[in-house]
């Protein structure tokens, strides 16, 4: 649905308490392969569900200008992980 729609920049907005729905993933994931719209990303829930969508991170963001991932680690043993090595944004230079 995205390819045929006009070239407006996207925000992802996802901030859940509890474990987020295969449809919630599928959306997230669909509005990540966009990287040249996408211009903020705020990520909120549990590390179980973030680290899957966190590898649709892997290249280069251009538009990127807000970036907030925030691990929900309620009831969790194992609460690690880290960004892909290829995750990129342009860097403003005064």
């Amino acid at each position: 649905m995205l390819a045929h729609e006009p070239r407006l920049p996207l925000g992802v907005n996802c901030s859940c308490s509890g474990r987020i729905g295969a449809k919630e993933k599928r959306d997230i994931k669909l509005a990540l392969q966009y990287r040249d719209r996408v211009r903020s990303i705020w990520l909120e829930m549990l590390v179980q569900d973030m680290v899957s969508l966190i590898m649709g991170l892997d290249g280069e963001f251009p538009m990127l200008e807000h970036l907030g991932i925030l691990p929900s680690m309620s009831g969790q043993t194992d609460t690690s992980f880290t960004l892909p090595p290829k995750f990129q944004a342009l860097q403003e230079i005064p």
